[in-house]
Formats: C-alpha cells, sequence, structure tokens
C-alpha cells in the first residue's frame, strides 16, 4: 500500500490534511485500505488535487472500531459515520456515512456497498488504535442523485426528476421502478406535471433513513413524514418489507443507494396515489 502511504505524507504536508490525520489520533478508527492496484485503476493523476484527495480517503475512515459491530444481512444494511464531514473541516451539509452488508445470515464477512457495486475486504489488522482492511478498490463519493436514478435503471423515473422540488438537505427517496410505473401508466397519462409531482411528494422524506432504521420486524416505531400527503409507514415480515401511505403500499426491493444528498429505496409499486 505504497500508494496510499505516499497520499498521506503529502497531505500531512497541508493544513487541512493534517487536521484531518490528526483525528485518527482520537479514539477508534476503521480504515479502509485501497491496495496499489485499486489507486492505479484511478489514473496517474488522481492523487494530484490534495483537497480532493483528502476527502476521498476521509470516506475511508469510519470513526468506531467496525469488528465490533453485527453487520447486517441484505436488504437490513448497516450504516456507520466516516470522517468525510465538518469534522474533518469539509464544507459539507450532510454527512455520508458507508453501507455495509452481508449477503446472508451464513457469511461472517461482509462488503462496501458503493454505487451499485460491491467491494470486498481483507482483514482487519490492528494497528495502534486503527482496525485496517484492504481493499482492490477505492471507494467512490456518492453520485449525483440524476447518476444513481440512471445507474440503478429507474428509467421512467428519470424524466420527472426535474419537476421535483427538492429541499435542502438530505432527503430519502422512495422510488418506484421501471415496473411500478408501467403498471399505472394509463392512471399516469390522465394528470398533470403538478399532479404527478404531488404524488412523488409522497414518496420523499426529509432527512436521511437507511434500512437500518426501518428493516425491523413488525411496524417500524417511528410514522415518516413525506414532503406531501399522508404519513408513511414500514412493515416488515416473512416475505420483506413494505411503505404504505394511504391505502396503497409498495415492496421495498433495493435500501440504502446512496447519493449526494441523502439516500434512495427502491419500491416495486406506488405506495400513495
Amino acid at each position: 500500500m505504497t500508494t496510499l502511504a505516499g497520499a498521506l505524507t503529502a497531505l500531512a504536508a497541508t493544513p487541512a490534511g493534517e487536521e484531518f490525520l490528526g483525528l485518527l489520533e482520537q479514539g477508534n478508527k476503521t480504515v479502509f485500505a485501497p491496495s496499489n492496484e485499486a489507486f492505479e485503476a484511478l489514473g496517474a493523476d488522481a492523487l494530484e488535487d490534495l483537497d480532493l484527495v483528502s476527502e476521498l480517503l476521509a470516506y475511508h475512515i469510519v470513526d468506531q472500531d467496525v469488528t465490533e459491530l453485527t453487520i447486517g444481512v441484505l436488504p437490513n444494511n448497516t450504516a456507520v459515520e466516516t470522517l468525510r464531514g465538518e469534522a474533518a473541516g469539509f464544507d459539507l451539509n450532510v454527512t455520508l456515512p458507508l453501507i455495509l452488508t452481508r449477503p446472508s445470515e451464513d457469511e461472517e464477512s461482509f462488503v462496501i456497498y458503493n454505487n451499485n457495486d460491491t467491494i470486498a475486504v481483507e482483514g482487519p489488522t490492528e494497528v495502534e488504535n486503527l482496525q485496517v482492511y484492504v481493499i482492490d478498490s477505492v471507494i467512490s463519493l456518492p453520485a449525483t442523485l440524476e447518476e444513481v436514478v440512471e445507474s440503478s435503471g429507474l428509467t421512467s423515473l428519470a424524466p420527472l426528476l426535474e419537476g421535483l422540488n427538492a429541499t435542502e438537505g438530505p432527503l430519502t427517496i422512495f422510488a418506484p421502478n421501471d415496473a411500478a410505473f408501467e403498471a399505472i401508466a394509463s392512471d399516469l397519462e390522465g394528470l398533470d406535471e403538478e399532479q404527478v409531482t404531488a404524488i412523488l411528494s409522497n414518496h420523499i422524506v426529509n432527512g436521511t433513513v437507511f434500512s437500518e432504521d426501518i428493516v425491523v420486524e413488525g411496524e417500524s416505531d417511528d410514522e415518516l413524514t413525506p414532503l406531501a400527503g399522508p404519513a408513511i409507514t414500514v412493515t416488515t415480515n416473512e416475505t420483506g418489507t413494505f411503505v404504505t401511505s394511504g391505502d396503497a403500499s409498495a415492496q421495498v426491493v433495493g435500501t440504502d443507494l446512496l447519493f449526494d444528498g441523502g439516500v434512495v429505496h427502491v419500491s416495486t409499486s406506488f405506495h400513495f396515489r
């Protein structure tokens, strides 16, 4: 991991990097350390912008000892806070976690769920107050909402994003998939843009609500308040997790797709019409 060591040495010579690296000494941390090959895949000039490098590497460091956690099983993932936030000197209105998950109850090892891909981890090795895992890919910073929608195959939702008046701050979006749009295509044809936006606004909640907060047996403790329409409730049983608003419900089939302003969960139908 000589490339990583070189990047950290270069960061130590900058005020922001010095502040960021100083956080490593404060309490237990977990470091997901990309191999040399992982950095090579980014290109030769990827580490020249030290401000970006500082932000990127901060996203590889978790502010706790991951080995002490019980990692959830897909789709009930575990969100862990990283050093990418205001505490590390970054001017952000939202701190973004890493999403960790195990494919099944039989698996002891976990992976990092990153931009519709998974990154395997190897380790850990204990170094003073750090638990260090080696990874063979650099963890990408969360993409824009438009990019996440496109990469997730939510083609029917993509054209409608501009019509949504997203509020400032982090958001949670329960996004109907293409099959959901096809199922009510005839109903949508009779609605104007304002009415469609009102329906979609019921699928958006202020704040970040991750799967670990909603994929729990039985009904979730709290109702979620959408941007418009009646409250959303979440129920999990042996057949899956369902969101309900009004007299409609939808099954959640994808969870914890991070974007740069929050998180997206994918459902098989509209939970409000």
